[in-house]
C-alpha cells in the first residue's frame, strides 16, 4: 500500500510539472530589455529633474540686469523640454513593455500547447538589429564614411594623401 501511495505521488507530481508559466514575460529577454530601456530613462528623468531644481535655484539668485538672467533662463527653459523628452519617452517605454508583456503571454501559451520552445532566438536576434539601427547615428558624413571604409583615406591630414613630398632643395 505504501509504494502504491509513492509512485501515485510521483506520477502526480510528473503529470504536474508539464504546466504553463504564470508570468512567461520574465523568460523573454525583449521584455527584460525593455524594462532595462524604461529604468535607464527614468534615471536620467531623476537627474534632469534635480538639475532643474538648481538652475531654478540659480535663476532666482542671478542679479538683475546683468546678462546672467537670460543665460539662466536658457538653462531652465532647455532642462524643462528635456524633461518633457524623457517624460514621454518614459511613457513610450512602459507602454511597449506592457505591450510586450501581454504578446508575450499570448505567443508562450500558444507555443506551449504546440510544444515548441519560446521565446524563438530568431526573434531576439532580430531585435539586438532593429535596436542597434535605431540607436545609430543619423548622421551621415563623407569624410567618416570615407575612413570607415579603409581606403587609406583621412581628412585629418593636411594634404591630400596621393600628393608628393615637397622638395628641399633647388631642382
Amino acid at each position: 500500500m505504501r509504494t502504491f501511495l509513492t509512485l501515485t505521488m510521483l506520477l502526480f507530481v510528473f503529470v504536474a510539472c508539464d504546466k504553463p508559466q504564470s508570468e512567461p514575460e520574465k523568460m523573454d529577454p525583449i521584455y527584460d530589455d525593455l524594462l532595462k530601456e524604461e529604468g535607464k530613462v527614468k534615471a536620467a528623468l531623476s537627474a534632469a529633474s534635480k538639475e532643474l531644481e538648481g538652475f531654478e535655484k540659480d535663476l532666482a539668485a542671478v542679479a538683475p540686469q546683468t546678462g546672467q538672467v537670460k543665460y539662466a533662463q536658457k538653462r531652465v527653459y532647455e532642462t524643462r523640454a528635456r524633461i518633457e523628452k524623457l517624460k514621454q519617452a518614459q511613457q513610450y517605454w512602459s507602454l511597449r513593455a506592457e505591450t510586450r508583456k501581454k504578446w508575450a503571454r499570448e505567443k508562450y501559451l500558444a507555443a506551449f500547447r504546440e510544444k515548441k520552445s519560446w521565446p524563438p532566438p530568431k526573434e531576439w536576434e532580430e531585435y539586438k538589429i532593429q535596436r542597434k539601427l535605431e540607436v545609430a547615428p543619423r548622421n551621415w558624413s563623407i569624410q567618416q564614411r570615407m575612413e570607415q571604409s579603409k581606403l587609406g583615406i583621412s581628412f585629418n591630414s593636411e594634404k591630400p594623401p596621393g600628393e608628393p613630398e615637397e622638395k628641399k632643395g633647388h631642382d
